[in-house]
C-alpha cells in the first residue's frame, strides 16, 4: 500500500512511498551489487518512523523468498524498534 515503482531508474528497483499526505516522502533502491553476492538496499524517508514502515512491508515481502538471507534487514529493523 502506498508503493509506486519508480519509471526510469537504470540503477536497480526504485520504490517510491507515499506515507503522509499523497506525497512521495520516502524510498528504497534495492540493486544488485557488481562484485559480491549482495543486494544493497538504500532508503530514505522524510516522515518521523517512515523509514521503519517502509522496511517492515519490505522485510514482509522477501521474509518468504528462498536463499536470501535478510538477516542484516531484520536486525537493522530491531534496532529501529
Amino acid at each position: 500500500e502506498g508503493w509506486h515503482i519508480a519509471p526510469d531508474n537504470r540503477e536497480g528497483v526504485r520504490i517510491n512511498f507515499d506515507l503522509k499526505d499523497g506525497l512521495e516522502n520516502g524510498w528504497f533502491l534495492l540493486r544488485l551489487s557488481v562484485h559480491d553476492p549482495v543486494l544493497p538496499l538504500n532508503a530514505e524517508s522524510d516522515v518521523e518512523g517512515g523509514l521503519r514502515i517502509m522496511l517492515e512491508q519490505l522485510m514482509n515481502v522477501l521474509e518468504n523468498a528462498e536463499n536470501l538471507d535478510i538477516t542484516p534487514l531484520r536486525d537493522y529493523l530491531q534496532k529501529l524498534s
